[in-house]
């Protein structure tokens, strides 16, 4: 048993993505010109990204930048890393959220970005090196969203192999979830709404762990929602554009357990599945 393509696409896609209301951006020295150009490259490049055209968002990338930005450990040349945007334009737009704490590191730009894709914001921090009238991307890191003011978030921690959190039910819904990995391998919370009439939580595992993708939804899942995985001694925060709905939702590691040679089951196969209900 594998771990569905889907999943994988969706974890790696929190590196692009977006949308909550105005585009605010910080400026460290005060230059409003500078954080203009800045706020234009991304504007732009999220376009580019839209335009489903992966050999032109991949002109904004110098080589080691484009392969971190794809953020897979097989993808180590620039034809990979561009074919692998190509694939994840096919089913995805971006939008952009917010450019903030631009600032100048010598005759360089850095800058921070906050996205959104299917629903979870997902922040990323840039480099950006003059060239011609506009900019490189020269450097390139995924980081970790921030809690918003006010939030009080729902917290997991992963086990090998098991969720740990308190109670079964989260009043007033979710707006955020911090995953601490306190496993000794890799975790990932996929998040899934049951079905209105779904059966017991074995049985919805059984039918993820057979689905192919999005399109293909048992009856026991009524949506994908968000993923967030997390290293081991590493926590990541999981912040949702609009509070979960109302009903009952299901967290999954599909991760394939990397101790049991060929076979490597999902570690929801070894008990890496809990469900909590928002009132």
């Amino acid at each position: 048993m594998t771990r569905k393509l889907w999943f994988l696409v969706a974890g790696c896609l929190l590196s692009v993505s977006l949308v909550l209301a105005a585009c605010g951006d910080d400026d460290d020295d005060g230059s409003g010109d500078d954080n203009a150009e800045v706020q234009a490259f991304f504007d732009q490049l999220v376009a580019d990204f839209n335009a489903g055209d992966a050999e032109v968002f991949a002109a904004n990338f110098d080589d080691e930048s484009l392969i971190a930005f794809i953020g897979e450990d097989e993808v180590t040349t620039r034809e990979a890393a561009t074919e692998a945007i190509a694939g994840r334009m096919e089913s995805i737009q971006v939008e952009l959220l917010a450019v903030k704490d631009v600032a100048q590191s010598g005759d360089d730009t850095t800058a921070g970005i906050e996205l959104a894709v299917q629903g979870t914001v997902a922040a990323e921090s840039y480099v950006l090196t003059p060239e011609g009238d506009g900019f490189l991307i020269t450097g390139y890191e995924q980081t970790n969203p921030d809690i918003p003011d006010g939030v009080t978030p729902f917290e997991v921690t992963g086990q090998d192999f098991e969720y740990v959190f308190e109670g079964g039910d989260a009043e007033g819904g979710v707006e955020a979830i911090v995953f601490t990995n306190e496993g000794e391998q890799f975790h990932e919370i996929a998040l899934l709404k049951a079905a209105e009439d779904a059966p017991e939580l074995d049985t919805i595992i059984e039918d993820a762990l057979g689905a192919e993708g999005p399109e293909d939804l048992p009856d026991s899942i009524e949506a994908f929602v968000a993923v967030a995985f997390a290293a081991p001694g590493e926590s990541t925060n999981m912040v949702l554009v609009d509070p979960l709905e109302s009903g009952r939702y299901v967290m999954v590691c599909f991760i394939p357990d990397e101790t049991q040679g060929e076979e490597r089951p999902p570690h929801a196969a070894l008990g890496m599945a809990a469900e909590f209900t928002v009132e």
